[in-house]
């Protein structure tokens, strides 16, 4: 049912997550739906969720912590079964994974194209940390929801293959008017506006493509934000 590069195809996948596999995989959890996947997941920062229960957080519950202790007991028993990862660059868990990696068939998944150690969300205390991840990528198949993602890993010796995340189509659909027709279409951007979050390709878009029923909106600043006022002083 899953293939990724020469992953052999399977009716059933385990997800590691730091934190909210359901949001991250939705297309996978909508072939469970489907029954044509058997999934399950679970979250391995413990640590913050016992902080989280302290506080007294949203979303934190005993229940949720013993689901998620018990799961990573159960990955950590099994072999030859397919687990998708999804870590922060040089997060500690690293030495873990490397044993997870030795027993099953791996696919890292991530969106972080920074692999420099200045801006990673886990910046490597040491360099044996960084060691250890440049040695578990190695070979590794992975999934990058971005070009700059996918080209980073494989400057590190994984074999990343380029897919986007997944839409909803039930939720994000053209609309029809009153009349039957169909509605305007509103294309509504929020970050920033820097390359690397695809403005070359937007305004490319609306400078080529726009149509007279299509209104753009962006929310944010950026360098490409004085192209944005050009092309509305134009009325694009």
């Amino acid at each position: 049912v899953l293939s990724v590069g020469r992953v052999a195809l399977r009716s059933r996948v385990f997800i590691l997550h730091e934190y909210g596999a359901p949001r991250h995989f939705a297309g996978l959890y909508h072939m469970a739906q489907e029954e044509r996947l058997a999934v399950a997941s679970g979250e391995f920062d413990l640590p913050k969720q016992v902080g989280r229960l302290i506080l007294g957080r949203p979303h934190a519950s005993w229940g949720r912590l013993a689901h998620n202790l018990a799961f990573l007991l159960r990955v950590s028993r099994m072999s030859k079964e397919l687990v998708i990862v999804g870590a922060a660059p040089y997060d500690p868990i690293v030495v873990w994974l490397r044993r997870i990696k030795a027993r099953n068939e791996v696919v890292y998944f991530t969106s972080w194209p920074f692999w420099d150690g200045g801006r990673c969300p886990k910046a490597p205390l040491l360099g044996v940390q960084r060691d250890l991840w440049h040695g578990f990528l190695q070979g590794l198949r992975a999934v990058a929801v971005s070009g700059a993602a996918q080209r980073a890993l494989d400057a590190r010796g994984a074999q990343a293959v380029h897919i986007p995340h997944c839409v909803d189509t039930d939720l994000f659909h053209p609309r029809t008017s009153a009349i039957g027709k169909r509605a305007p279409t509103t294309v509504l951007f929020v970050g920033q506006l820097i390359e690397r979050k695809g403005m070359e390709q937007l305004i490319a878009v609306i400078r080529d493509h726009a149509r007279g029923d299509t209104a753009f909106w962006f929310v944010g600043r950026g360098p490409y934000g004085e192209q944005i006022k050009a092309l509305e002083a134009a009325g694009r």
